[in-house]
């Protein structure tokens, strides 16, 4: 696939997740911060979700790793994205665990960090002020180790992520 195409479903995507994000934003509890936004595929790619997550809900948490960095532990609910953008252009993954040269699906997750990565250029994360931690996800998947990290990489500042890397 080429990188031209996949830009063009990245800014489409960004612009569903600057949508999520505002109605994110305006459904925070006062005096919270979002510290952390992940885009989240499912392992079969038929659901695409951003999740985020807040200082006030971690403070209230057990406070362990896995509250502060488990989607599925946040604040936030999975909000979903459309994935036609990616179908219509990307086409559908057959076989998630296909070799990378073989499949599409590192089109797809391409996209998705690129999508982030274009969202945050549209000031679609800021909340009181500070950016929080970003990253790509996969629900279900011993993928998500590698996209996790990544993503993060690619999507954070080099500070950012010696903070929360383990």
């Amino acid at each position: 696939m080429s990188v031209k195409t996949i830009r063009s479903v990245a800014a489409t995507l960004a612009q569903s997740i600057h949508e999520c994000m505002d109605g994110i934003r305006q459904n925070l509890p006062d005096g919270a911060s979002i510290y952390s936004v992940a885009l989240v595929v499912t392992d079969d790619f038929d659901s695409l979700m951003v999740f985020s997550n807040t200082d006030l809900h971690f403070a209230k948490s057990e406070g362990g790793m896995l509250d502060k960095w488990y989607f599925a532990e946040w604040w936030s609910e999975g909000m979903d994205i459309d994935t036609d953008p990616l179908v219509e252009k990307l086409g559908e993954v057959e076989d998630s665990d296909e070799e990378p040269a073989t499949g599409n699906a590192v089109d797809w997750l391409g996209a998705m960090t690129d999508a982030l990565r274009t969202a945050k250029q549209l000031g679609a994360f800021k909340s009181n002020g500070k950016e929080p931690f970003l990253f790509c996800s996969m629900g279900d998947s011993l993928n998500a180790i590698w996209l996790e990290n990544l993503s993060a990489r690619f999507l954070n500042s080099a500070d950012s992520y010696a903070a929360v890397a383990p």
